[in-house]
């Protein structure tokens, strides 16, 4: 599910029974300077076209969802290899 605020935008996974999994957005990499270091290292030599900041509140577990006690971060980047 998308959600949307003025120019803001989240993607949002939502279990049927109205859990919250994850919540996402995309983020400028400079916004982020916890995780700036590690993407760049990573990229090596790759552009990076998208960031996004991601929020991890559930996590399947034994064939069910379960709520985390503590939602964590993840940061993914989206690359392109430059030839």
């Amino acid at each position: 599910m998308k959600l949307k605020d003025g120019e803001a935008e989240s993607a949002v996974v939502v279990t049927a029974e109205g859990m919250i999994v994850t919540v996402g957005a995309k983020v400028e990499l400079e916004d982020v300077p916890e995780a700036a270091a590690a993407i760049k290292k990573a990229a090596e030599g790759a552009k990076i076209n998208k960031v996004e900041k991601i929020e991890v509140r559930a996590e399947a577990k034994d064939g069910e969802v379960a709520k985390l006690e503590k939602a964590k971060m993840v940061f993914e980047a989206k690359l392109t290899k430059q030839k």
